[in-house]
């Protein structure tokens, strides 16, 4: 009888401990648009969900990158898989007056470019591999996408702190050092001005502090 109870702790344990891991990743914890409640965009992404506002919102280029991405952060995640980015996209499509076949990553204006990268990430946390409908664009993916775009906004902390949650993101099945250490070389070694808000970064930092001690201990990582 003991047995059985033992195991049954065992067992609720580990489960307890996957859903901690799938719950607790640099994509799914890093709520930085906490710091942007005074937003009325980021509080309609919280409140409502992606709508025709705020998609226009997404690529108008009065928003800053900031707050762009904490948009995009409080329209939350999903490790199953969902469909902003493939709307975010068809939005676009009809902005520019192609269809979304014709979408190329020339066609995507900045805004439009890290908005549909950093979408496409939250669509699907656990494999990143949401597609948006266009080819050209499903091709590069999320990481890709936000690579172009970290290019185009070589000056842009925002877009590269994205960037390298995303990086990170794909770190976790192999090594949760790696993880860590892709964000802090962007919080410690970003050499441009600092489009994100303070208590976003800290809040950025707070979570990928926890993976800090797998650089001192490291544990096996299970791989897909």
């Amino acid at each position: 009888m003991r047995f059985l109870i033992a195991l049954s702790l065992l067992l609720v344990s580990s489960l307890l401990c996957s859903a901690q891991v799938l719950a607790d990743s640099p994509l799914t914890s890093a709520d930085f648009s906490l710091a942007y409640t005074d937003s009325d965009w980021v509080v309609r992404a919280a409140e409502v969900g992606l709508d025709e506002k705020l998609m226009e919102a997404l690529a108008d280029p009065a928003v800053g990158q900031d707050e762009r991405a904490a948009i995009v952060n409080a329209l939350g995640w999903s490790v199953a898989g969902r469909d902003n980015a493939a709307a975010f996209v068809g939005h676009t499509a009809r902005a520019h007056e192609v269809r979304v076949e014709a979408l190329t990553l020339e066609t995507l204006t900045d805004q439009e470019l890290f908005a549909t990268g950093y979408l496409l990430a939250m669509d699907d946390t656990k494999a990143l591999v949401a597609k948006c409908g266009a080819p050209a664009l499903d091709e590069l993916g999320a990481l890709g996408l936000l690579e172009a775009a970290a290019g185009r906004n070589p000056n842009s902390f925002s877009v590269a702190l994205v960037l390298s949650l995303v990086r990170a993101q794909a770190a976790m099945r192999r090594d949760w050092c790696e993880v860590y250490r892709t964000v802090f070389t962007v919080i410690d070694g970003f050499s441009g001005a600092r489009d994100l808000r303070k208590d976003g970064i800290a809040i950025v930092a707070e979570t990928l502090q926890l993976y800090q001690g797998e650089c001192a201990h490291p544990r096996p990582v299970q791989g897909p």
